[in-house]
């Protein structure tokens, strides 16, 4: 993933208004043991939104800055469908 598409990722992610796949979701299956492996991964921009939110958001209608920079370094193993 390019630093675009992350950006483009995290805004979609902010809005709430915009439905993405909830983060205990079968569609998040792709996501299972990314932080473990070096392994490239195939996911829409829909779904890492949903990573970035499940992770990043908390109950307060704050964000987690310091998952976010892990996301970042994450994201340069998902290629974008």
């Amino acid at each position: 993933m390019k630093r675009q598409e992350f950006i483009k990722s995290v805004k979609l992610a902010r809005d709430f208004s915009i439905p993405v796949p909830a983060y205990l979701s079968e569609d998040m299956a792709v996501f299972h043991g990314c932080a473990l492996d070096k392994i490239r991964r195939i996911a829409t921009i829909a779904q890492f939104a949903g990573l970035i939110r499940g992770e990043c958001a908390t109950f307060s209608g704050t964000w987690l800055d310091s998952e976010l920079h892990q996301l970042e370094v994450l994201s340069k193993r998902i290629d974008l469908i």
